[in-house]
């Protein structure tokens, strides 16, 4: 029988000083280049649940598997684990081309290499011909591409979203989850996507689960 891609076991979160646990026994299995939704309310623990995934946050218990390796207690930058924030996060002081190449020059690509894949990033979010512009001067539509393209660019393991569409109106949303589903699929990306919009799970996942379904019952 294959291991999953990704296999979250009984995984716990809770904040120092906190009784109670942000969420507690967690389990999840993702294939290798599937897109899962998660669906919950505000507040249920979903963005806490991709930070403990990505390292930012440290579980209180359970374990992360990655391609058949532990990296529960591994560095962010040790998991090789791309995210996209809620509300996109560009760095205001970069060019749209700078921001998506930040991961690159990280990871020391060559300037050439890096110019190669800016381009194909902002090809692939349909924003060719952007790499000069202020980021200042975005849409909302259009900064979300941006953050989407730089957490794609380096090529990471996984990519986890947190509500990428947050504060778009309700055509734009749907329009980008389109697209955001195009550049997942042709990326042949593992994502999980967190949001409380049924509608935008359904367009961009392979799969939808509840995330009140993925704890275990006590």
């Amino acid at each position: 029988m294959t291991s999953p891609f990704l296999e979250i076991s009984q995984l716990s979160f809770r904040v120092p000083g906190n009784a109670l646990p942000i969420f507690d026994q967690l389990s999840l299995d993702v294939a290798e280049r599937e897109i899962v939704a998660i669906l919950g309310p505000s507040g249920s623990g979903k963005s806490s649940l991709l930070r403990t995934v990505c390292g930012l946050h440290s579980p209180s218990n359970g374990s992360i598997t990655l391609r058949g390796t532990d990296i529960t207690n591994s560095a962010p930058h040790q998991r090789n684990i791309g995210m996209v924030f809620q509300g996109t996060f560009l760095f205001p002081h970069l060019t749209v081309g700078e921001n998506i190449a930040y991961g690159l020059k990280m990871k020391q690509f060559s300037k050439e290499s890096r110019k190669q894949r800016v381009d194909e990033m902002l090809n692939l979010v349909h924003l060719a011909n952007f790499s000069n512009r202020d980021v200042s001067h975005l849409s909302g539509g259009e900064a979300a591409r941006v953050a989407i393209a730089r957490a794609l660019a380096p090529s990471p393991q996984i990519l986890l979203l947190d509500e990428p569409l947050t504060g778009l109106d309700e055509q734009l949303r749907v329009d980008l989850a389109k697209d955001l589903r195009e550049a997942l699929t042709a990326s042949h990306i593992t994502s999980i996507l967190v949001t409380h919009d049924r509608n935008e799970a359904a367009i961009i996942a392979d799969r939808i689960v509840r995330f009140a379904d993925l704890i275990l019952p006590t």
